[in-house]
């Protein structure tokens, strides 16, 4: 006994080593600071450039704008890393000073005409591009502040991310077809329209949206479990009644069938198991009823990848259910809303079925 429970905790506390590790915190106000510090400039010299500027001052008020980039990306490296915009915006800045400054003559005319429609270009690039090269879509970089590791290799995480990184690909468009129109209203206005009244409300609230669609936690939820999984404790129980294998929990678990928790539910879910017990189980959910399965009749709709010890130490409540998921003791691929629902699915009573699998 002591030592499957030695093996469970040893897997758990692997898995949680590996995540703490990787994390990097930072405070709400550097996050805000990073977030928004590229854009006031960007937004200033949009609408300055819009109104008519000289090949001199658009030279001086490049150089300040590289200057600003400068500041702005030493100080993301020192609290956390520069996105794609803070590259794509000083690279831009810097390309155009080194232009006016060595050939002003013929890059000078062109780049007062077209310096706005530049700086979308550059927008869009950083948006577009990055996917197809095989790299995080830029919205990655702030997804990964506001959402608990466990979550970023969710397909629902990665869906909402490209959902997003595409709607912006197609705001920065816009803006590069508005801006070859000389008028500042084109050239700045309506592209701070689309940005802050469309793309920055979209970004905001389409994860959650999205989620709660899929029977998901929202993102404030989803901090919240993983919040209580890194500070709970789990206080092992021994009941005459608890499973003393992981097949035998699983082969159980008909047994403690809600069928009015589950309503009209059809779903298979599929177990594998490794470890000291290498199996497979299916639990095909079918017309109000719960049958155990040695093969599935159809794809499964939840497949849960465990060692026999972690899913046994859930069964005897030697470890906490939420916690194992969440730092990844187990794994579960396809419906994760599923997964959510199964301990109201199998509310077997506390001595025989775990309640918070």
């Amino acid at each position: 006994m002591e030592d499957r429970i030695h093996r469970a905790e040893e897997i758990m506390d692997q898995a949680w080593n590996s995540q703490r590790q990787t994390m990097k915190k930072l405070s709400t106000g550097r996050q805000i600071f990073l977030y928004v510090a590229p854009f006031p400039a960007l937004a200033f010299f949009k609408i300055w450039a819009s109104l008519g500027v000289t090949p001199s001052n658009l030279t001086i008020g490049s150089l300040v704008i590289f200057s600003y980039c400068c500041v702005i990306i030493t100080i993301a490296y020192r609290w956390d890393k520069p996105t794609y915009f803070d590259w794509v915006i000083g690279g831009y800045f810097a390309l155009i000073s080194i232009c006016l400054l060595v050939i002003p003559g013929i890059f000078g005319p062109f780049l007062v005409e077209y310096a706005v429609t530049g700086i979308y270009t550059c927008l869009f690039a950083a948006a577009f591009s990055p996917p197809l090269f095989g790299h995080d879509p830029f919205t990655y970089h702030y997804a990964k502040k506001d959402t608990p590791r466990e979550f970023w290799e969710n397909p629902f995480f990665i869906q909402i991310n490209r959902t997003i990184t595409l709607s912006w690909s197609g705001i920065f468009a816009i803006a590069i077809a508005l801006s070859l129109y000389p008028s500042v209203v084109t050239r700045a206005l309506l592209p701070l329209g689309l940005i802050l009244g469309v793309g920055l409300p979209f970004s905001l609230r389409f994860p959650d949206y999205y989620l709660k669609k899929q029977g998901l936690p929202t993102r404030a939820e989803q901090r919240k479990i993983a919040q209580e999984a890194m500070t709970s404790q789990t206080h092992p129980v021994e009941p005459t009644l608890l499973p003393k294998s992981a097949w035998e929990t699983i082969s159980r678990m008909p047994d403690f069938f809600n069928a009015e928790a589950a309503g009209d539910l059809s779903a298979i879910i599929g177990f594998v198991v490794s470890g000291s017990e290498t199996f497979e189980a299916y639990l095909s959910i079918q017309k109000g009823g719960c049958v155990l399965e040695t093969r599935p009749s159809h794809t499964p709709d939840l497949v849960i990848r465990t060692p026999a010890e972690v899913w046994l130490a859930i069964a005897r409540r030697e470890l906490d259910g939420q916690q194992a998921f969440f730092q990844k003791a187990y794994q579960a691929e396809g419906d994760l809303g599923l997964l959510l629902r199964m301990k109201q699915i199998f509310r077997g009573r506390p001595s025989s079925l775990p309640e918070d699998a």
